[in-house]
């Protein structure tokens, strides 16, 4: 069983299993249109980057975008520029 709730993650089961559940996950992802193969590319490479290298990649994503831009994002998203940024920082 997968397990996420806000900035935790816990999983047990067997490694069968737990493939299995998370590939249900992202068939329905892709059936739905919300996954495409361009972004299944991303997600592997993403899975397999160093920690480090992706909150640096966020963090130049944040700093590059304009004031607008962090606003929309604030009001589609709920998140502000900064926590998009600070995700996956281990605190």
């Amino acid at each position: 069983m997968i397990k996420y709730d806000g900035g935790c993650c816990e999983f047990s089961g067997t490694k069968i299993d737990l493939i299995s559940e998370l590939t249900v996950v992202i068939r329905r992802m892709v059936e739905k249109g919300v996954l495409d193969d361009y972004d299944l590319d991303l997600l592997v490479k993403t899975v397999k980057m160093p920690m480090g290298d992706i909150q640096a990649e966020n963090k130049k994503m944040v700093d590059d975008m304009s004031e607008f831009d962090k606003f929309m994002m604030k009001l589609f998203t709920g998140l502000d520029a900064d926590e998009i940024a600070s995700i996956g920082v281990d605190d």
